[in-house]
């Protein structure tokens, strides 16, 4: 069962790349804000973005955001992680059978995204 999820899990990675889509994401002292932009540069509309935060080598200070629609378009949350590195796993709802899903890994410093 495990290879099926994998295998399921890959394919929607696939399908999700074609799309040629881009997520921005930004820290500014506690605000963190995320855009999702389709392959002409123009914003995704969203109906809901989550975020899901921790650090690689600890769960101590692992959260779960919900975030909230701005003015803009976009989504954003007061938060403001530590400085260090962290993990980040978004999910956002764009009318897709799936979320589109954004993973990276991040440092911050002095409140910033480095």
């Amino acid at each position: 069962m495990a290879s099926q999820t994998f295998n399921e899990r890959a394919e929607e990675g696939r399908q999700q790349a074609a799309l040629g889509w881009k997520g921005e994401l930004s820290v500014d002292g506690d605000a963190i804000t995320y855009r999702l932009l389709d392959a002409s540069g123009d914003p995704v509309p969203l109906e809901s973005v989550t975020m899901v935060m921790h650090r690689p080598v600890t769960a101590d200070e692992d959260v779960s955001l919900k975030m909230q629609r701005l003015p803009d378009g976009g989504f954003g949350v007061d938060h403001g992680p530590g400085d260090g590195t962290w993990v980040i796993n978004i999910a956002a709802e764009a009318g897709l059978a799936h979320p589109y899903r954004d993973v990276r890994r991040i440092t911050i410093a002095g409140g910033e995204l480095r």
